[in-house]
């Protein structure tokens, strides 16, 4: 993986999720993926970017993760081709954002642009992407009956696998 930096970090990540040891994770790794991510050229379009960021905000602390993900909505909105699979990948992106916000019972202004850039995003093809972000928005923000509702129009809609993993 001598070439492949951005799969290395994203690997190594990855184990110690899967063996329940994020905390462990050395200091230098997390200063190495934030590094990555913030100086990354084009991050909005930059696929490997996007799954390190992905997949590493539960070890991010508040602060980094708030401030990476501001630097990725201001790139995003000043950004002026976004295909239907850039605007995917930035819809995931975003949902992790906030499931992890939820886990990690943050909530403000960072969060509320996130909502806000989700929902401006102009394609139907999001919207499950849509609805999975306004789930998570309603359980940061303590509206769990509003949680419950959508929860419950996707499995109207019979997204029932997907409402199973959407843990209150």
């Amino acid at each position: 993986m001598k070439d492949e930096k951005i799969l290395k970090l994203r690997a190594i990540v990855a184990t110690y999720y899967l063996e329940d040891k994020l905390d462990y994770l050395k200091d230098s790794i997390k200063k190495e993926i934030v590094s990555e991510i913030y100086n990354s050229k084009n991050i909005t379009k930059n696929t490997p970017i996007i799954q390190l960021f992905s997949n590493v905000m539960p070890i991010l602390s508040n602060d980094q993760l708030n401030i990476l993900i501001l630097e990725f909505l201001r790139r995003y909105e000043n950004s002026n081709k976004k295909t239907e699979m850039d605007r995917k990948r930035i819809a995931v992106l975003l949902n992790n954002y906030l499931v992890t916000c939820y886990e990690k019972g943050i909530d403000g202004d960072v969060v509320d642009k996130t909502i806000s850039c989700l929902m401006n995003m102009q394609d139907v093809h999001l919207l499950i992407y849509k609805e999975v972000g306004k789930f998570y928005f309603e359980l940061i923000k303590g509206n769990k009956t509003n949680a419950l509702k959508i929860k419950q129009e996707l499995k109207n809609w019979n997204y029932t696998n997907l409402t199973e993993k959407l843990k209150i």
